[in-house]
């Protein structure tokens, strides 16, 4: 049943907020459902604690997510033609630094775009004079300069 499924893969993910596709709609459960609640302006559903949006609305719903600090797992449906409980899988892992967008349906990730960062420097004394270090973050580059 969908509670199981969706367990077995909160006990997987433990720190990340799960949305799972559940028809047309993706949902929330538990305490994912709470932070939807919050995070989101989401209403819970029924009797359980649950709240969900339809699935057009991915890309801004784990961009509000992400943006806020949360690391989101986006579960899917697989297709099939049987009737009864439906198989689900992981369709992407969206985290504040590696996003995910949904195109039609086709998963992408992009890289954030931050400004370029200033160089961070060092200077210390020794015996033999000076040494300065530049830190290049967007490079990951140190470059040292010594006995100045």
């Amino acid at each position: 049943d969908l509670q199981r499924v969706v367990l077995k893969f909160k006990i997987s993910h433990p720190n990340k907020v799960l949305l799972v596709q559940v028809g047309d709609f993706y949902e929330f459960f538990g305490y994912d459902a709470v932070i939807a609640a919050q995070y989101l302006n989401l209403s819970p559903m029924r009797q359980k604690i649950s709240a969900g949006f339809p699935l057009r609305s991915i890309n801004l719903h784990v961009d509000t997510l992400t943006k806020a600090g949360f690391s989101c797992v986006i579960i899917k449906e697989a297709p099939t033609v049987r009737q009864g409980p439906k198989d689900r899988f992981i369709a992407a892992i969206a985290t504040p630094c590696r996003p995910a967008l949904f195109h039609d349906g086709v998963y992408e990730t992009t890289e954030l775009r931050y400004p370029p960062t200033r160089p961070l420097l060092a200077i210390s004394g020794s015996q033999r004079g000076y040494m300065i270090a530049e830190v290049d973050l967007d490079l990951s580059q140190v470059k040292i300069t010594e006995e100045l």
